[in-house]
């Protein structure tokens, strides 16, 4: 564990990053993490060492949430505090209850998939996430660097590696990205991370549970009530940067005027050679993928029986959304919905589910998609988002029921923790 020293502030971290040298030493940064991790004898090895050090506990799993804290209020719309909250209420369910997390040769295997879970997107405070083709850093590359700039004082040298790697490795890249502006060579290609080499039963136990920990803590809120609320807003937000551009159905699409004004269409179009895909679209694709055996994304949960009840139960609540959209109202319940009342209720929802103010902007471009759409389109799509609130609340009730029932010290430790979460989610 380092020694206490000067916090850099986000101002210091952002101004870093715009520049050559910022970036490179974050590409310096991230080569050294792969060598070290990116592989089995090194994520072995480097667990091994972890082990013999110092145990985190509640306290500094706290600690780190401090420090942190001031990140996640300044993070994007779509990644902001609900995000983390939720996030790391979702890895610590995970990390208490699943019996093959409680099989993990390392416990600090388990803490890297916890710290990793819940702060895998602290880099969107200084990087914006839809800009990851820039250079040859993404914000999940950005975010491990931080994590090690942030907290070396607060957790040991080898935990500390290994939280790092669950974070770089979230996004799970299936192939190599081009990126478009490198400041290290004329052309270069980001990697995808070797988890599926490391991620091993052994007689003694599991090893490299720690990223697929991080990444299921993620999927469950890109899956459901929630990812409704934050891909339109995180996509509003996102409108506002140059050539913005997210993933669907295994292509890109541009951020701009067409996708903003299908945000919010009660309908499942698009993607592909159709243009920018409807939220409903992109949220089926998700879903999709929950249940495809081939997918590289979920071949794994059905290992963890915890993640497998959770994600069945949250691909449950995309498929209600989706076939309550397609219901027809009535000319009478069209001719009384009140627009104005009707756009207030969804935008409080959105506001609900990210916690922070920051929804304030791209709510006004929300609000414009909202007018543009017919009073039949307007019911259809409030009378989701009707089921979606009591969805998500029920969401958190079964999160706060598996940590009520957890038996693992690490839960109890943290249990202020978890009480002002849920509080904060809840308003």
């Amino acid at each position: 564990m380092r020694m206490s020293s000067k916090v850099r502030t986000l101002e210091e971290l952002r101004e870093l990053l715009d520049t050559t040298e910022g970036k490179k030493e974050v590409f310096v940064f991230i080569e050294g993490l792969r060598e070290k991790c990116d592989n089995f004898s090194g994520y072995a090895g480097t667990s091994a060492k972890a082990d013999k050090e110092t145990p985190i506990d509640g306290s500094a799993i706290m600690a780190c949430f401090d420090r942190l804290k001031p990140f996640m209020e300044k993070s994007r719309p779509g990644h902001d505090l609900g995000h983390f909250y939720r996030d790391f209420l979702q890895a610590l369910v995970l990390i208490g209850s699943d019996p093959t997390v409680a099989g993990a040769l390392y416990r600090s295997d388990t803490i890297a998939g916890l710290l990793g879970g819940a702060f895998h997107d602290c880099a969107v405070a200084v990087k914006p996430r839809y800009s990851d083709n820039e250079w040859e850093c993404g914000h999940a590359e950005v975010g491990a660097w931080l994590m090690h700039e942030l907290l070396g004082d607060l957790v040991p040298e080898y935990q500390l590696t290994l939280v790092c790697y669950a974070v770089v490795a979230h996004t799970h890249l299936l192939k190599p990205v081009l990126v478009s502006s490198p400041v290290t060579a004329e052309v270069y290609e980001r990697q995808p991370y070797h988890t599926d080499e490391i991620y091993s039963y052994t007689p003694e136990g599991y090893v490299g549970i720690g990223p697929w920990v991080a990444r299921f803590a993620d999927r469950l809120d890109t899956n459901g009530a929630s990812h409704w609320a934050r891909h339109v807003v995180a996509m509003a937000d996102a409108a506002e940067l140059p050539d913005a551009r997210d993933f669907s159905g295994g292509s890109f699409f541009e951020i701009n005027q067409e996708a903003i004004m299908r945000l919010l269409l009660p309908e499942i179009i698009g993607g592909g050679a159709e243009g920018a895909p409807t939220t409903f679209k992109h949220m089926q694709n998700f879903v999709t993928g929950n249940f495809n055996p081939d997918s590289p994304y979920s071949k794994h949960d059905a290992e963890f029986p915890v993640m497998q009840a959770l994600i069945t139960a949250k691909s449950g609540e995309t498929r209600n959304m989706l076939a309550i959209s397609a219901v027809r109202p009535s000319e009478d319940d069209v001719a009384g919905f009140d627009s104005q009342n009707g756009w207030n209720d969804i935008a409080g929802y959105i506001k609900m589910v990210s916690v922070v103010e920051s929804t304030d902007e791209p709510l006004v471009v929300l609000a414009k998609a909202w007018e543009s759409l017919t009073a039949e389109q307007q019911l259809r799509l409030w009378n989701v988002l009707q089921y979606a609130q009591s969805a998500y609340e029920q969401h958190l009730n079964l999160l706060a029921c598996y940590l009520y029932a957890s038996g693992n010290p690490l839960v109890q430790e943290v249990w202020p923790l978890i009480e002002t979460l849920f509080e904060e989610l809840a308003q």
